[in-house]
């Protein structure tokens, strides 16, 4: 929604680039040295020209070259990155219009999902393509995959999907999203399950491991109090503590373990984009 002044050459594998107000405000909190004169990036990765434009910096004694590479890590890289994640408003997902990959009556819902920890930590997830086929005007659901094996079959270039500018109809789309979801839901029960038997063997180890280590802490108690002479109250009152004290340890770790290694009942589920061959139809006011 603002302009952005940016120019790209190919050739010289360079792009300059005048930092919007957003970008201004987040390069407030990174060294002053960085920023070039009046916010204007020229951004390379052409590793032979940069090593040149270094040289150049030691020798005016420059603090930072006027050329800077362009890398994932950068400053303007992040603030791209975050722009394109908050591109699309909550509970809404793109639709990729791909005529040249499917057919008009094709369409794949790609969500991720999977199952949190009790602390709502993601303990499973997995990348799920959920095709779909238009029967009278109205989109059905097919069997799940995974995103890996969906797009290994098809070749996604973003520059050989050119994009018309027009917004199209999505509603009906959108009405078989309650079917996709429950086609996804119960294919991450079924991952859930191979999952779930993975970390129920881990916890059962971890557990018998506990027990053991416990057990050797109660023997150790035992022999400590055996070798000392204290009269028989002081050691039963320090036969108590100990044991109260091994318990509350060994609890909290149990805790622990069952709040971290144990799958929630509810997935989450997300709708990440739909590509789909369907051409966009502006929507009739």
């Amino acid at each position: 929604g603002q302009s952005l002044q940016m120019q790209v050459d190919r050739t010289a594998r360079r792009v300059e680039l005048t930092a919007p107000s957003d970008l201004r405000q987040q390069l407030k909190w990174l060294p002053r040295e960085i920023r070039p004169a009046h916010d204007r990036f020229i951004l390379s990765d052409d590793v032979s020209a940069l090593k040149q434009h270094f040289e150049q910096a030691r020798q005016e004694d420059s603090p930072w070259p006027s050329v800077q590479y362009l890398w994932p890590l950068h400053p303007v890289m992040q603030w791209l990155r975050q722009r394109v994640l908050h591109a699309f408003g909550r509970h809404s997902a793109p639709v990729i219009r791909a005529p040249s990959l499917l057919a008009e009556n094709e369409a794949l819902y790609v969500l991720h999902g999977g199952y949190p920890n009790k602390r709502g930590q993601s303990l499973m997830e997995a990348w799920i393509v959920v095709p779909a086929s238009r029967l009278n005007g109205q989109w059905q659901a097919g069997s799940p995959e995974a995103l890996e094996d969906t797009f290994a079959r098809l070749t996604l270039n973003p520059e050989a999907l050119p994009n018309p500018g027009v917004q199209g109809d999505t509603r009906a789309l959108g009405a078989a999203l309650p079917a996709v979801v429950e086609r996804t839901r119960g294919h991450l029960k079924a991952l859930r399950q191979n999952r779930e038997s993975e970390l129920n063997e881990r916890l059962n180890v971890q557990m018998h491991a506990m027990d053991n280590l416990k057990k050797r802490h109660q023997r150790q108690l035992e022999l400590t109090l055996e070798d000392s002479r204290e009269a028989h109250a002081r050691k039963q009152h320090r036969r108590n503590e100990a044991e109260s004290h091994i318990e509350r340890v060994f609890n909290d770790y149990l805790a622990w373990l069952e709040e971290t290694q144990e799958l929630e009942a509810l997935p989450f589920i997300q709708v990440a984009a739909v590509i789909t061959g369907e051409p966009a139809v502006r929507i009739q006011q």
